[in-house]
């Protein structure tokens, strides 16, 4: 049962985010509304000195725990 309800819940990820950008690893540069919505998968990391810029009007969105570092 619980493969079964990890399954679904895969697909329902993988069909929901057609389209949208998944970000996760080192985060860095420019997000922009093309690429909108940002999907926040794992812990992105932006490290000290490296910018992220994140323009008006981005959606920026989170997995369940998923945090930028």
């Amino acid at each position: 049962m619980k493969s079964l309800l990890f399954v679904l819940f895969s697909l329902f990820i993988a069909t929901s985010s057609f389209g949208d950008t998944l970000v996760s690893g080192e985060v860095q540069g420019e997000w922009t509304i093309e690429g909108s919505p940002y999907i926040a998968v794992g812990n992105p990391v932006l490290a000290a000195d490296d910018t992220l810029i994140i323009n008006a009007g981005v959606i920026v969105k989170f997995q369940s725990c998923a945090r930028i570092q």
